[in-house]
């Protein structure tokens, strides 16, 4: 772990350390996605449907632009022990402006009204600090955050090994490319063989049955990583009622797990849904194929089918719900509102399972 420095917000009896093994681009544009392994000493104590929580490290570049800014070298020490540049680089998030910051560079709560809409390191090249202040500022940088990432493989094929499958998140700021501070990490930055950091994060609400009981999954883009996990335990298990929907952009270079669902859907053990959005006119949603498929997936779920859907909280789990909602309300002749209330009910019995973000 030698590595390592813990972020102050770290409990120190969760955290484990696990060694980075392969990474893969597995997109084929500029939308790049990666599917990881990381390699642990020994068994770990997780189940399938749980998420791993990481924390990730500021790339060297943005940890210097910062020193610049506060005009202080990487090199000096910020205790006796630790430097400047392991500091900032392990410890702390570079990317939050607090009321505590403020309060010692303006000695006031809030940021002037002209520094409002800067970046911390914008913020920084507009004023002038001292040497004291610049390490006093750093001492009371926010702690490195944690991310969580759906586990994309079950114990069963490998309990010491955990897969993840990470999208490099990447935004435009005044013209420039910016990347996320964790999928930058864990991207691009970290190479191979280095020790990552974090915990197992429980997800005793998304848990597949111990029974044969049919499964429907509706994950598109990197919400599918928890429902590769899935499929490899039912399978193994020998359970083969297992329904995916999945959906993406293109299928020649979005396909995740291509050939995997394939063999699955092939042998049997996976009825599969594709909608790639982007593969024609009119854009196609994993939605549309639920409502084009709404007779069959109505006789699963009246064979008791446990529904899980994973991904985005703002659009898709809304309209895949509304499909939902609306397929159900149909061959039950029900009001939508009625349907709306039947799920409720299915959530708290697990019969209805959402792991949304």
């Amino acid at each position: 772990m030698s590595n390592f420095l813990l972020p102050e917000a770290a409990n120190e009896k969760t955290i484990f350390s696990a060694r980075l093994i392969k990474r893969t681009a597995i997109t084929k544009n500029q939308q790049r996605t990666f599917f990881l392994t990381l390699e642990f000493e020994s068994p770990v104590p997780y189940k399938t449907g749980d998420s791993l929580a990481i924390y990730p490290e500021n790339s060297n570049q943005d940890v210097i632009e910062f020193c610049n800014a506060l005009k202080i070298s990487p090199d000096h020490y910020v205790t006796s022990e630790i430097t400047v540049m392991d500091f900032l680089k392990k410890k702390v998030s570079l990317n939050k402006w607090t009321s505590k910051m403020s309060q010692l560079i303006f000695n006031e709560s809030k940021l002037p009204e002209e520094l409002k809409n800067l970046e911390n390191i914008g913020i920084l090249n507009s004023i002038s600090i001292s040497k004291d202040q610049a390490l006093e500022l750093i001492k009371i940088l926010p702690p490195q955050m944690p991310r969580y990432y759906s586990i994309a493989s079950s114990p069963l094929s490998n309990p010491c090994q955990i897969d993840l499958l990470v999208s490099l998140n990447s935004f435009d700021v005044n013209g420039i490319v910016k990347y996320g501070v964790a999928s930058m990490f864990l991207c691009l930055d970290a190479p191979m063989n280095y020790h990552l950091h974090g915990f197992i994060h429980a997800a005793d609400h998304f848990r597949i049955p111990q029974s044969d009981t049919p499964i429907i999954m509706i994950g598109p883009g990197t919400g599918v990583a928890p429902f590769r996990a899935f499929i490899q335990e039912r399978i193994t298990i020998g359970h083969s009622k297992n329904w995916l929907f999945f959906g993406e952009r293109h299928k020649e270079t979005d396909f995740y797990f291509r050939d995997e669902f394939i063999r699955y859907a092939d042998e049997g053990d996976l009825k599969l849904s594709l909608a790639f959005s982007r593969d024609q006119d009119h854009k196609i949603y994993v939605q549309d194929l639920m409502i084009e498929q709404k007779k069959e997936l109505y006789d699963w779920i009246q064979k008791g089918a446990i529904i899980y859907i994973c991904g985005d909280a703002k659009n898709m789990a809304k309209s895949v719900e509304t499909a939902l909602v609306n397929i159900i309300a149909e061959y039950q002749e029900q009001d939508p509102k009625s349907v709306i209330g039947q799920l409720r009910s299915w959530r708290k019995e697990g019969r209805y399972n959402l792991d949304v973000y």
